[in-house]
């Protein structure tokens, strides 16, 4: 008698065992669905205007863009908001502030406009390949297309050059170059390059043997190596441009 009752005793020691270590193994593996906005999240959001015509053509066209660009490291954010308008005077800026567990930052905005400088707090709100300040909504994309997409001019009174710059995919961008003065000397080329990490790409094609593009800062510096048959002797691809 004495036996039965030590293995029923037992028997329920271990009953309780497994009970217990089910329980502790079920509340150390509930799932954390937290999200994590580690890394770099870059936004945009134009806005086309009226363009400019001449004789009912349009010459020019004029679009607002609204660039955020975010570093993001645990709840810790930095960053840069830039409004740029096509006529008026831009807005432009870094940003400091946190995270939270919802995608809710708040942040503190030091920008210039007007040849000022200004503080205020902000509020972003980001979701899945969106960002919403105030009654803006920015959609996603890479920071290497924020950084580079865009035309770039370099002009003076007698000569003219643009270049354009497109994500196609990844690191890699298309692009187009119009050169030409005033003299009737023209000049064009276009094609694809591969920007590297640290800003720069080389292009190599028919009747051009390179076109080095550097860019740095909003700016742009190309460097021709005989693409003459391309333009005129007077107006090259080479020079400094600036993004407008």
């Amino acid at each position: 008698m004495m036996k039965h009752l030590t293995t029923f005793v037992a028997a329920l020691m271990l009953l309780a065992t497994a009970c217990n270590s089910g329980a502790t193994t079920e509340e150390n593996t509930t799932p954390n669905n937290a999200t994590s906005y580690d890394g770099e999240h870059c936004y945009l959001l134009t806005v086309a205007q009226e363009p400019v015509k001449v004789d009912g053509e349009v010459v020019q066209e004029m679009i607002d863009k609204t660039e955020l660009s975010l570093s993001i490291s645990d709840t810790k954010v930095t960053g840069s908001y830039n409004y740029l308008p096509a006529e008026t005077d831009s807005k432009t800026g870094t940003l400091d502030g946190t995270i939270d567990e919802t995608g809710k930052i708040s942040a503190t905005y030091t920008f210039m406009q007007e040849g000022e400088m200004g503080t205020e707090e902000v509020s972003i709100q980001l979701a899945e390949n969106q960002a919403t300040i105030g009654d803006q909504l920015l959609e996603k994309l890479s920071c290497m297309a924020l950084r580079y997409n865009g035309t770039y001019g370099a002009e003076t009174e007698s000569d003219f050059q643009s270049v354009t710059i497109q994500n196609v995919e990844s690191a890699t961008f298309s692009f187009e170059i119009v050169t030409g003065n005033m003299q009737g000397c023209t000049g064009e080329i276009s094609g694809n390059i591969s920007i590297a990490a640290n800003g720069t790409g080389t292009y190599t094609g028919d009747n051009c043997e390179a076109l080095n593009f550097a860019f740095a800062d909003n700016s742009l510096q190309i460097t021709e190596t005989n693409c003459d048959a391309l333009h005129g002797m007077q107006c090259g691809f080479s020079g400094a441009y600036v993004k407008e």
